[in-house]
């Protein structure tokens, strides 16, 4: 069997599980792992293409603005439940204060937005995604 799924692709497939997992299952670690996993593909692809300004950058460089510590600082911040989820790396967070749902939503909608960025269009489950968020507000 060869590899030829391509990088887009897995992306998508990996968004749409994410969002299922987290939907259907409540399971929010693999629907951070897989939405994490899967921005970082749209993330490189974006960068690529000489576009800077993925979702992970727009949000870190406002709350920067805002004054809440330099991009570097928010940035890590922001990806640190992830990194401890797929790396075991415990840095700025105590993981026993992850809120794990809150991590998945915000996991998820960053791929979603820069699959968007750079595809302009959404995965199969992105509907189904915003609906469960409007039905949750």
């Amino acid at each position: 069997m060869g590899f030829d799924v391509q990088p887009i692709e897995a992306a998508v497939d990996q968004l749409d599980w994410a969002i299922r997992l987290l939907i259907d299952h409540q399971a929010y670690v693999p629907a951070i792992t897989l939405s994490g996993a899967a921005n970082g593909i749209l993330e490189n692809r974006l960068r690529g293409f000489g576009d800077a300004d993925t979702a992970h950058s727009t949000l870190k460089n406002a709350l920067s603005a805002s004054g809440y510590g330099s991009p570097d600082q928010i940035g890590k911040i922001m990806n640190a439940a992830r990194n401890y989820l797929k790396h075991g790396t415990v840095e700025l967070i105590d993981p026993s204060d992850v809120d794990l749902k809150s991590e998945a939503v915000q996991q998820v909608t960053q791929a979603i937005i820069n699959l968007l960025r750079l595809e302009k269009s959404f995965t199969s489950e992105t509907v189904r995604f915003f609906e469960w968020l409007e039905s949750r507000a």
